[in-house]
């Protein structure tokens, strides 16, 4: 597994909304951000010789999570939220046109979100990890997947 990981929406509001998986992310995320006291149990889930990661997402995964978001909490709430993800260790990846036809390529082949295939998309052309629980995503062969679900 890479140091850079890159989110998809599920691993996001996993983290936000306290569920099991969403503790590894919170974890890899205090790391990112410096805390070496979380490093040790972060190597002891995960194994191998790894260094403090990289983290991203795609600013289409990054609007996803803003809209569920909205839906559940309000605007307001929602763009504060987005606030503080752009404030934390995860870089917002920009989109080009290179990445939504990544993307739109990825949505052909397997049966996934269109957003989905951008957190797909991102991980590729970052030589990274995707973190994912997302169900719809097993069976992606293109990118080493870190599977935070059951």
């Amino acid at each position: 597994m890479t140091s850079q990981l890159v989110l998809d929406s599920w691993a996001i509001l996993s983290w936000l909304q306290g569920e099991p998986g969403g503790a590894l992310v919170r974890d890899l995320l205090s790391w990112a951000e410096g805390d070496e006291e979380v490093e040790e149990r972060v190597k002891a889930r995960l194994g191998g010789e790894l260094s403090r990661p990289k983290i991203s997402i795609s600013l289409i995964n990054l609007g996803e999570v803003f809209y569920i978001l909205g839906r559940r909490i309000g605007e307001k709430g929602a763009r504060e939220t987005i606030e503080e993800i752009r404030a934390s260790a995860i870089e917002v990846v920009p989109v080009s046109e290179e990445l939504i036809f990544q993307a739109a390529s990825l949505k052909i082949k397997y049966p996934i979100a269109y957003a989905d295939g951008f957190a797909l998309a991102t991980a590729i052309a970052q030589g990274g990890t995707l973190v994912t629980g997302d169900p719809e995503l097993k069976d992606v062969k293109e990118v080493p997947i870190l599977w935070i679900g059951e």
